[in-house]
Parts: structure tokens; C-alpha cells; sequence
């Protein structure tokens, strides 16, 4: 917290100051901080510094009703082709590997797989996910040099999505689509913020339908004939 710029690092309140001493001033003069202000930052990888201080920015903006108008409709772009996965050690799609990049990034698929962004979309309204969706790829080398960005080869790629890979024989056009999230936007419309209020049959925390009385037993015979057993 800035309680006396004018005091320098005596004027500030904050445990970490003495750790960042050397660079806090200039901080300060970067964020264009006064006196009175509260300044939030993070140190660590940028994915989790971007989803702590975002989720902290919806806090804030929700208790402070900092709200600007009723509807507030927003389409994100420029989503991530890919993002590493620190178990794997190799970087996987963001969205899915049939999600087609930015045209201008195909030429980075392999050499900047970390700069690269995709052609999917997202339609927000109010912090609310309304739908998702991509334009998907439809050339036969742009897939397989996405699949060779994740580390699959070729041979993978046709093993696992051989009814895809050969679809691209038969020519396939520039198509895309999306997923809307009815239950979200009629949840807006009714002005709650629990989508619950507005699922017909909300599940419990353990997955239970009460009005269907799911989940039930299954018969043996249905067990049996998948190859499946309890124990």
C-alpha cells in the first residue's frame, strides 16, 4: 500500500518492500501510483500470475460493484495455440489439436510453439463463458504439422485419427463452430448467479439426480456383456 510517496520506501506498507527495495520505486512510477493506492503483482510463471491476477481482478471488481453497465458482452481472441505441459515436458494443444492457428503463425508451429494463437473464440458476457468454439483445420499438412508441434508423428497421428487423416482426401472446407452454454445465458437473463437455479434436474455434490434417481444399478447382465467387474 502507498501511504506517503513522497517518502520513498519509508511510505510504503507491505511485507515483501525490503525484498524488492531495489526496483520498487521504479514500480510505483511505471503503475503511475498516488497515495492511497494498493498495488497487486505476481511473481512466478506467466500462466500463474495471469489466472491468480485475473481471478483476484473479478474479485475485486464484483465486492467494489465496479460494473460499468448492465450487459457487458466480450469476444476473446487470440487464445494460445498451445500450452506446456510441465509432466510431459512438451507442449499440447490449448483448446484441441484440430483447433487451426493463426495463419500468420504457421510458419512458428515448430520453431515458436509458444508465441503461436489460434483461431478460437470465446462470446463473454457479464464474466460469464457463454459459448466456445474454433475454426478448425482443413488442410491435411497444416494437421499434421500441428501434430508433429505436440509431439506425435505421423505415424501417431494416422494410428490414432486414421477416419480423420483420411477424410482430408475427399476435400474438406473451411469450417468452424461453437458450443453455447444455454443454462449460463438463462441463468444471466434470470439475474442469479447460481446456475443451479435454472438446471431442470441439478445434480447433488456426488453426482446424484434426485428427480431421476440416478445414478442406479446395473444389471449384471449389462456388466457382463461389456467385460466389466466389480470388485
Amino acid at each position: 500500500k502507498v501511504n506517503e510517496l513522497e517518502k520513498g520506501i519509508e511510505g510504503l506498507q507491505s511485507p515483501i518492500v525490503k525484498f524488492i527495495e531495489p526496483i520498487v520505486l521504479d514500480l510505483l512510477k511505471r503503475v503511475g501510483a498516488e497515495n492511497g493506492d494498493i498495488v497487486f503483482f505476481g511473481a512466478d510463471k506467466a500462466k500463474v500470475v495471469n489466472d491468480a491476477m485475473g481471478a483476484l481482478r473479478v474479485k475485486i471488481g464484483h465486492d467494489l460493484k465496479l460494473s460499468t453497465c448492465e450487459w457487458a458482452p466480450l469476444w476473446v481472441v487470440d487464445f494460445p495455440m498451445f500450452e506446456y505441459d510441465e509432466n510431459e515436458n512438451r507442449y499440447v494443444a490449448a483448446h484441441h489439436p484440430f483447433t487451426s492457428p493463426n495463419l500468420e503463425d504457421v510458419d512458428k508451429l515448430l520453431s515458436d510453439p509458444a508465441h503461436c494463437y489460434s483461431r478460437a473464440y470465446d462470446l463473454v458476457l457479464n464474466g460469464y463463458e457463454l459459448l466456445s468454439g474454433s475454426i478448425r483445420i482443413h488442410d491435411q499438412k497444416l494437421q499434421e504439422k500441428v501434430f508433429e508441434a505436440i509431439g506425435m508423428t505421423l505415424e501417431e497421428a494416422h494410428e490414432k485419427f486414421s477416419w480423420f487423416m483420411d477424410a482430408f482426401q475427399y476435400g474438406t472446407p473451411p469450417h468452424g463452430g461453437v458450443g453455447i452454454g444455454l443454462e449460463r445465458l438463462t441463468m444471466i437473463l434470470a439475474g442469479t448467479d447460481n446456475i443451479r437455479d435454472v438446471v431442470a434436474f441439478p445434480k447433488t455434490a456426488s453426482a446424484s439426480d434426485l428427480m431421476a434417481q440416478a445414478p442406479s444399478p446395473v444389471d449384471p447382465a449389462q456388466l457382463k456383456e461389456l467385460g466389466i467387474e466389480t470388485k
